[in-house]
């Protein structure tokens, strides 16, 4: 602590030195004479570096914006006539500042870090951090998915609790910063207490989430009741709780976190609570272990036979691997070595981690609206043509707008330029009757179809789907967050036509273009759709959606697949 404050007095007698050079006519310190600028610039990087330490660990972060600004302001108000060695003395200044201000903020960093793992010993604790817990409850829901398993999620909102708020005056408390996350410490290790090993605890924000494999909702809800039991008899503390189940509540994982945060269970009233009188057994008193919970035999739902019974090569796929299924590479189906078969060259692509997933998905929107955005001068007189074309061969509507399925199953309208004639309904009926189409329940269609030379689809229309210009509207669809412009293709049916395995591709974005695209353009098996999509999935990253879009303009200007 003694090297802390001295660190600590050399930086305020540093800036009372800047402060004195600044202004001459305190002290003369001979030709020195720094514009009025550098002390303010000078102050500023110091106030940032202490405030934020996670600048301090990177001294390019702060300083080449520092002397970004340091020009700046030397073109825009500085004295044009400075010589040459007082600006090197300016920016030496500068660069000084920024060295101790850095050492000063490291040094607290470490303190911090030093006091919490002496108090807290985060490294005996087994909850995950947001992004790993992330990633492991994402591998869970895909072996649920793989055999039709429940899984139950527990939430603890403990941001809700009084103790938890925040006041501005607490950011630049430690002590109140210890006590809200020894509060979060102590919640935690009581709700590890109550669970099993196999089970996964994570944060989320300042709220814990518990996802319970191979536990339908009522044994959920009953461990939730208990952990709160716990908490409030050890800690007095009221929290609100809340459960999820899949896949009634939710097929994603921030679908299934949202479903058991904002929907608190009710809990149990101060009689229900009452220890039994007289020796008295009661069956509400709720044991201080685990609720014991079924078989998986017992637990596996009864769903329908396409979900339980997959495609045979869909099986043979998705056996169960020796090792960590994100271990092994998926081998090619065709077999093929060859650098442009997707299937190959995807399975070189290393796996992402966690905590790069989440930066990824972040990069990946600002990504979407940034290209969609640069692109409109040449998409929007595009559209207009294109609006006149398909106007003058079949006149009204001009777009043809479609129920899709997207992210977590949601139903989302999805834009195209009209490539049909109008009573494409009707021709369809026809087509089924001739057994070249599979209509649904609703009437519409129930899986993909792509004939030689479907005559629904008009001249024009023709064109379009050749060169692909009629997914063109669904830029808007991006820019809304429906889409996004790499991803699994959101299809026209709903939710209920899905088995639990296919639900795998909606848990991310759809696409205007996938892996599917390059692959298996022109495919009409959505067993086949769904093999891509998953290793699009699997292999997921900013890499491989610049390639896909690469390979797909090559698909285009081929016109391989598109009929």
């Amino acid at each position: 602590m003694a090297r802390f404050r001295l660190l600590l007095i050399g930086l305020t007698i540093w800036l009372v030195i800047l402060f004195n050079l600044e202004r001459p006519d305190i002290q003369d310190f001979g030709n020195i004479d720094l514009d009025s600028f550098v002390y303010v610039i000078a102050a500023m990087v110091a106030v940032t570096i202490l405030a934020l330490p996670d600048l301090g660990k990177r001294s390019e972060y702060v300083l080449i914006p520092t002397l970004i600004l340091y020009g700046i302001a030397k073109v825009t108000i500085g004295h044009p006539d400075t010589p040459l060695p007082l600006i090197i003395t300016e920016v030496v200044v500068l660069i000084l500042t920024v060295s101790v201000a850095r050492v000063i903020s490291l040094a607290t960093a470490n303190i911090e870090k030093a006091i919490e793992n002496v108090l807290l010993a985060p490294e005996k604790s087994s909850v995950l951090s947001e992004a790993e817990g992330e990633e492991k409850i994402n591998n869970e829901l895909f072996r649920a998915r793989r055999f039709d398993r429940p899984v139950g999620f527990v939430a603890l909102r403990i941001e809700w609790l009084e103790e938890m708020q925040e006041h501005i005056t607490d950011r630049f408390n430690l002590e109140a910063a210890f006590q809200k996350r020894y509060l979060k410490v102590r919640i935690a290790q009581i709700a590890m207490s109550a669970i099993y090993r196999s089970d996964t605890i994570a944060w989320s924000g300042d709220n814990l989430v518990i996802c319970l494999p191979e536990t339908d909702r009522e044994q959920a809800t009953r461990l939730a009741r208990q952990i709160h039991t716990l908490i409030k008899m050890r800690l007095g503390l009221e929290i609100a709780v809340g459960v999820a189940a899949f896949p009634e509540d939710g097929l994603i994982y921030r679908d299934l976190l949202d479903a058991a945060l904002l929907h608190p269970i009710p809990l149990q009233t101060e009689d229900q609570r009452r220890p039994p009188q007289d020796g008295a057994k009661s069956d509400q008193t709720i044991p201080a272990v685990a609720p014991p919970r079924k078989t998986p035999a017992e637990t596996a739902t009864k769903r329908s036979a396409s979900a339980i019974h997959p495609v045979s090569w869909i099986r043979q796929l998705l056996q169960p691997l020796p090792t960590d299924y994100a271990d092994q590479p998926r081998p090619s189906s065709s077999g093929s070595q060859h650098p442009n078969d997707p299937d190959f060259w995807v399975n070189e692509l290393p796996y992402q981690s966690a905590s790069a997933r989440l930066v990824y998905m972040v990069l990946k929107r600002l990504i979407d609206i940034t290209l969609v955005v640069i692109s409109m001068p040449v998409t929007v007189p595009l559209m207009l043509v294109l609006m006149l074309l398909v106007y003058l061969d079949g006149g009204r509507p001009i777009f043809f707008v479609q129920q899709r399925t997207g992210l977590g199953g949601r139903r989302f309208k999805m834009y195209k330029f009209r490539t049909m004639v109008p009573d494409a309904e009707e021709k369809l009926k026809e087509l089924a009757a001739q057994g070249l189409a599979k209509l649904g329940p609703d009437g519409k269609l129930a899986e993909p179809l792509k004939l030689a030379r479907d005559p629904r689809v008009t001249r024009v229309g023709r064109i379009l789907r050749k060169t692909s210009l009629d997914e063109l509207p669904q830029i808007f669809n991006v820019l809304r967050g429906d889409m996004s412009i790499v991803g699994p293709r959101p299809t026209s049916w709903g939710l209920d036509s899905y088995t639990l395995l296919h639900t795998e591709r909606l848990t991310v974005r759809p696409g205007i273009t996938g892996l599917w695209q390059i692959g298996a353009r022109g495919s009409t098996d959505f067993d086949d759709w769904l093999r891509w999509d998953m290793l699009y999935i699997d292999k997921i990253s900013l890499a491989l959606d610049i390639q896909i879009i690469l390979r797909t303009i090559g698909q285009v200007l081929k016109r391989q697949g598109a009929r």
